[in-house]
């Protein structure tokens, strides 16, 4: 209708595409393993993706909504714990698995926001609520955050929901546990990589 010219071109089928994820597999290409991300992601197969991610979530950060890209919302969530682990031996593989399991539960939550609100709630409403996010104003986070952020768990079409502490992610790879098994213990053996096309 009439509201679908006002939304930003693409934004609408990147958010419909978000719920098809969830609802379905739909699987283009395989690639045996990543290119951009690295070392979290190696040893996964992953699922090319058609869509593009939305240039930017509409976040309530305590009371103001801003529109920030998918990178910004995941390195101002994990700038207060990367600050105590950088420099740890595995801490960017432990970093980027973070990313990923991050991003997969709130594109998750996002889905279910568009599920409910229709085109409508998409212009006037938050599509994350995530109080005292602030921005990360350290470039080189950003820069190695950007490297993980098309990236999401899956497992049978459904968007892994797990929750996890990068220290926890940490620990787990300095006791000798790849990314590949920790993506497995948390979205279970079926658990694919699903990256988004580059925009």
């Amino acid at each position: 209708g009439v509201l679908m010219k006002s939304v930003p071109k693409g934004l609408l089928a990147a958010l419909a595409g978000l719920a098809v994820v969830v609802a379905l597999p739909y699987i283009l290409a395989w690639e045996p393993r990543g290119k951009a991300g690295g070392t979290a992601v190696e040893g996964m197969e992953t699922v090319a993706l058609t869509s593009a991610l939305p240039e930017g979530y509409r976040v309530d950060t305590g009371g103001e909504v801003r529109f920030v890209s998918p990178e910004e919302v995941l390195a101002g969530l994990a700038a207060p714990e990367w600050d105590g682990l950088r420099g740890e031996e595995g801490a960017e593989t432990a970093l980027g698995v973070w990313c990923v399991l991050a991003h997969s539960r709130l594109l998750g939550e996002m889905a279910d926001f568009t599920a409910e609100a229709g085109e409508e709630g998409l212009l006037e409403q938050a599509w994350l609520t995530l109080p005292g996010w602030e921005e990360a104003d350290d470039p080189d986070l950003l820069e190695a955050v950007s490297g993980y952020s098309r990236y999401f768990l899956s497992a049978d079409g459904t968007l892994i929901r797990a929750e996890a502490s990068m220290a926890e992610i940490l620990a787990a790879l300095q006791a000798g546990e790849a990314p590949a098994g920790l993506y497995a213990r948390y979205g279970g053996e079926g658990a694919v990589l699903e990256m988004a096309a580059e925009k």
